[in-house]
């Protein structure tokens, strides 16, 4: 099974190719030059989808994890939408948006699914990015679970973005595999 995964953003997306034959991910970001307009960025990020999936690696990505922004009214998610400002959120929105729908065109009929970041990262599966701007201590982790060298997964402050992108695709392997499971244990007893 292979898993494609996408960190959204209007800067610096992170995303990932993972196989459940235990190889590294191929992984990588999609990134903006700074002071690039959002219209720009936004035709960049459809031009960026079609080189990552070229029509050779589609038919082997079974599902797609697309992370999504938590929906709650309290906590954490209020406190990033006033810590990012209106605009922020605008842009991110458009972004996710432009990057969603490029993924879903490139990859019809494809499963995708989208959790919030307390669904793939849960308690105590992924360490906490909290007081770690650049997600070090993740991206150290993913390095370490890959037997990757320091700094395989880019520079500093996109590094963290890939590193999500690896451990949201290991979250959809575990869903999907289950998901597949299910599937066809319901098509014995029918």
């Amino acid at each position: 099974m292979t898993i494609l995964a996408l960190d959204p953003s209007s800067t610096c997306a992170g995303w990932a190719i993972l196989r459940d034959d235990g190889q590294p991910p191929i992984a990588g970001v999609i990134a903006f030059p700074d002071g690039m307009d959002i219209i720009e960025r936004l035709d960049q990020i459809a031009l960026d989808v079609r080189d990552l999936l070229p029509e050779s690696r589609c038919p082997e990505i079974d599902a797609v994890v697309f992370e999504r922004p938590e929906d709650s009214k309290r906590g954490k998610a209020r406190q990033n939408f006033k810590a990012r400002g209106h605009a922020d959120m605008a842009h991110f929105g458009m972004a996710a948006g432009a990057l969603y729908s490029e993924v879903k065109a490139r990859l019809p009929g494809r499963r995708i699914y989208t959790p919030t970041p307390s669904q793939w990262v849960g308690r105590g599966r992924v360490p906490s990015s909290k007081g770690d701007p650049h997600k070090e201590r993740r991206v150290r982790w993913v390095e370490h679970l890959y037997r990757m060298p320091e700094g395989a997964l880019g520079p500093k402050t996109k590094a963290g973005n890939v590193a999500d992108a690896v451990l949201m695709a290991r979250w959809g392997l575990n869903v999907a595999s289950q998901d597949r499971l299910t599937s066809a244990k319901g098509a014995v007893k029918a």
